[in-house]
């Protein structure tokens, strides 16, 4: 009997993301990987989830085989596992990417460079201040990533069943297409709703004060950055007291770098968050939302669309953006356009450094109305939701209907 349900795989790697989706097709049953990264590992280290990932699709003639690969952007927490060397012996299909990778674009080869020129200032910037308040794993998250990104552009193995290269796009094309047509997912309806080649999208990272959004809903101010209370991090401070200024505090003070660290680390993580792929998967009446880390100006520029309004209103299935976090998914989305009984797969782990995410807010919400939500880390947990299954430490594992 043909398979009619979507099975699933949310990966426990950590504060990160990593889903692996095995879709029915008119011809049997294809296999969809979305990212592999961590900047914090779950259970167990993230070379273990990918050796174990590369045995999930290795199929009866003893190769392992992926027929879609999506990255949605160059983070760390998103990309950082296809630096494994496993990747090499793995057959890909199709490989998809946001435009801004796109190395023969001019135009995302100089927000590239740019973003990663600033990257690297930044984190030379870093090494002279003696804490930074999580501002360096910031940094480091939005780096070049150049190994995984090699592997994404140029590695993989060709797909036997799907000819001689693996194919990669860039997303979306230069015409700004709206839909994709993947010869490795017939019969898949794929909507590419983000990234914006508008650089005032990229660049609205977060909600304005007159916006709707979770963090106002719950009556806080803006988090602060890594964590840190008050204008500056406690070890940007010195406490002299009465007495003088010691030669150790002066040297603490001469290096505590320009003062624009926390706000140049935070626009620069957000910038390549809104240079997230945005998708929504149609699989028969199956309608997975899948935003990467997109924030604010991906968001409502997607809500300001009633061609894509009219999409999101189908969503039945939502990979929770950017953790939880309470600038990546607008309330009106989930109160006007998320569907009852919906699930929502928050990938997650708590960690110091976004004390806030997930926003408790945003689960509560995402969880009314009949909806359910599937934590990554309930796999470390060893904890049964809904009849699922769970991997200790590996995956947390469930069906989808698609009719």
């Amino acid at each position: 009997m043909p398979q009619t349900t979507i099975h699933m795989r949310m990966y426990d790697v950590g504060f990160g993301d990593c889903f692996l989706l095995h879709v029915p097709v008119s011809d049997g049953v294809r296999k969809i990987l979305v990212d592999c990264g961590s900047i914090k590992a779950g259970a167990k280290p993230l070379s273990t989830i990918v050796a174990q990932l590369v045995e999930d699709v290795r199929e009866p003639d003893g190769v392992a085989r992926i027929d879609v690969v999506v990255a949605t952007h160059r983070h760390r927490d998103h990309i950082l596992g296809f630096e494994d060397d496993a990747w090499s012996s793995v057959e890909v299909g199709e490989v998809w990417l946001p435009w801004t990778e796109n190395e023969d674009d001019p135009e995302a080869v100089a927000i590239r460079d740019h973003q990663m020129a600033l990257a690297q200032r930044l984190q030379n910037a870093l090494q002279h201040l003696p804490a930074d308040g999580g501002l360096a794993e910031l940094t480091l998250n939005a780096l070049a990533n150049e190994k995984a990104m090699q592997t994404l552009r140029d590695g993989f193995l060709p797909h036997q069943k799907h000819g001689p290269t693996t194919r990669r796009y860039y997303l979306p094309d230069a015409n700004l297409s709206r839909t994709l047509a993947s010869a490795a997912l017939p019969g898949v309806e794929i909507s590419v709703m983000g990234p914006s080649r508008d650089p005032a999208v990229i660049r609205y990272l977060e909600p304005r004060e007159e916006d709707d959004h979770y963090l106002r809903l719950a009556g806080e101010d803006a988090p602060p950055i890594g964590g840190q209370q008050g204008l500056f991090p406690s070890d940007w401070t010195v406490d002299a007291g009465d007495a003088a200024v010691t030669e150790e505090e002066k040297t603490r003070l001469r290096n505590m770098g320009t003062g624009n660290e926390a706000a140049l680390a935070s626009w620069l993580d957000g910038a390549l968050n809104n240079t997230s792929l945005m998708l929504m998967l149609k699989v028969r009446k199956a309608h997975i939302l899948l935003p990467g880390d997109s924030q604010w100006g991906t968001w409502m520029r997607v809500l300001g669309d009633s061609g894509w309004t009219s999409v999101l209103q189908r969503t039945n299935v939502y990979k929770v953006g950017h953790h939880g976090s309470y600038n990546a998914t607008p309330p009106a989305f989930v109160e006007q356009y998320l569907g009852e009984n919906a699930l929502s797969l928050v990938s997650v782990i708590p960690h110091g450094s976004y004390k806030r995410v997930p926003k408790k807010e945003l689960l509560d919400a995402l969880g009314e109305n009949g909806r359910r939500v599937i934590r990554s880390d309930m796999a470390s947990e060893g904890v049964p939701v809904f009849n699922r299954t769970i991997r200790a430490g590996i995956s947390v594992e469930f069906e989808i209907a698609t009719n």
